[in-house]
């Protein structure tokens, strides 16, 4: 208890200061608006609206084009529905023109790149500004403290850990993670029966007060613990947050029962950030207003509440290279009922569209899928890829090619894809012509015909 107190009052405090991160002022003021009137709260984001595409016309090339061609002014922007003016921003807009993007009154150098594998398997390079990069943890902060959880309180993350896979992660940063933000992070990207076990024993010595997962992690886990009889409820964790998969009822309550606690859902991307979260009262995904402003549409037309639309975000305040209306690749619905909760935040439900698979690795660990899409962060010259597990023994690896597109850049690829599930394993380069995206709009960059089978059993 007095660690939690010196690491939420002074230790995180003065890093921030050290650091110029200006999270802990931006955490006060989300705290204080999600509590406003719903007008309060609109007034605010629309402010922000206001700015963000005042700015794009005057400082971004791309969106000083993209307004013109549709004879577009800031001015006529008099209400949200105004926006619709604006024509969406693809992943393959971002993809082509990323450099124009960026606006003339930001530095290359005072910008942080950064990059998605995205649910459509594009991978897509983007630049946010330094500010909106550090203050972000500020959004995640918000978001954690409704499951319970306070800032200092220790956290245990089943997720994506790639540089710990590849022990590149500093002894310096390691530190702060570990003694200032008291973050524990196990390896999602290869786990097994066996180190499942290990990583709940140091769960158990550790005694977090919050876990954050893969949907599908959390459900092996769970499945796991189920299987050798493992009692979490002594824990008292006060929440499990789920991110980056679907989320159902079935995996949920699979979840709740092992770890004995709630599971929260919780949507965003790479490119946007924190979009929307559950609180306690699980009835649907708090926006994040003070980041985002999201839309659901269907064919151009905003969707009556309950009705599935396609969820598109416009990220009010990464100023360096700006997200106007950007398609996510994704659905949910909205809902316009009252959460319980009290905060006045608009609620969107149903969120669905990522899917990962588990590879199997040549000693039966399971790999995360998540695992293959970050290796495909930084590459020029793929307009898609897909990975497919056929048997223990061959990855088909499919590319859909884009401009200048060489073998080359795959040489990395098929050598971490083997150091990761074994040198034996044969990777065939399937050059396709045409998109991996099935008629239902999805699309799974990673299909594993072998783990699947053992998922299910």
């Amino acid at each position: 208890m007095i660690y939690n107190f010196l690491a939420k009052r002074i230790l995180i405090p003065l890093y921030y200061k050290y650091t110029g991160n200006c999270a802990v002022h931006r955490l006060r003021c989300m705290e204080n608006n999600e509590y406003c009137s719903i007008d309060e709260i609109k007034e605010k984001q629309f402010d922000k609206l206001k700015k963000i595409i005042d700015h794009c016309y005057t400082n971004v090339q791309f969106y000083k084009k993209k307004f013109d061609d549709v004879g577009f002014k800031p001015d006529d922007l008099k209400d949200f529905s105004d926006l619709k003016c604006i024509p969406y921003l693809t992943k393959n807009d971002v993809q082509k023109n990323m450099h124009l993007m960026v606006a003339k009154n930001y530095t290359i150098n005072s910008l942080f790149l950064d990059s998605s594998g995205g649910s459509t398997g594009k991978p897509t390079n983007f630049y946010k500004d330094k500010r909106r990069w550090l203050e972000g943890v500020a959004d995640q902060y918000r978001h954690d403290r409704w499951c319970g959880w306070d800032v200092g309180e220790k956290v245990v993350k089943l997720w994506g850990a790639q540089r710990e896979f590849e022990k590149q992660i500093s002894k310096k940063y390691a530190l702060v993670e570990k003694y200032i933000f008291r973050v524990y992070g196990f390896n999602a990207f290869d786990i097994s029966e066996r180190k499942i076990i290990e990583y709940v024993r140091r769960l158990e010595k550790i005694r977090p007060t919050m876990v954050m997962a893969y949907v599908n992690v959390a459900v092996l886990f769970a499945s796991v613990i189920k299987k050798n009889n493992i009692d979490l409820s002594r824990l008292k964790l006060k929440g499990l947050i789920c991110s980056a998969e679907t989320l159902t009822q079935q995996k949920r309550a699979v979840i709740e029962e092992a770890f004995a606690c709630k599971v929260l859902n919780r949507y965003g991307s790479r490119e946007v950030g924190l979009i929307a979260s559950e609180c306690l009262e699980q009835n649907g995904l708090h926006v994040n207003t003070d980041g985002v402003y999201v839309e659901i549409e269907k064919k151009g037309q905003e969707t009556a509440e309950d009705e599935i639309g396609e969820i598109i975000v416009t990220d009010l305040w990464n100023y360096g290279m700006p997200f106007i209306r950007y398609q996510m690749g994704d659905v949910a619905a909205k809902s316009f009922k009252r959460c319980g909760c009290g905060r006045n935040l608009p609620i969107i439900k149903d969120v669905n569209g990522r899917v990962s698979d588990f590879f199997v690795d040549a000693n039966g660990g399971l790999i995360h899928g998540e695992y293959f899409t970050h290796l495909f962060y930084g590459v020029e010259g793929v307009e898609q890829f897909q990975f497919v597990q056929e048997d223990t023994n061959v990855i088909r690896l499919r590319i859909l090619p884009g401009e200048n597109f060489s073998l080359s850049v795959l040489e990395p690829v098929i050598y971490k894809t083997k150091q990761c599930i074994g040198s034996n394993i044969h990777v065939d380069i399937e050059i396709c012509n045409s998109s991996f995206i099935e008629e239902s709009g999805k699309f799974r960059f990673t299909i594993s015909n072998v783990a699947n089978k053992c998922f299910n059993e």
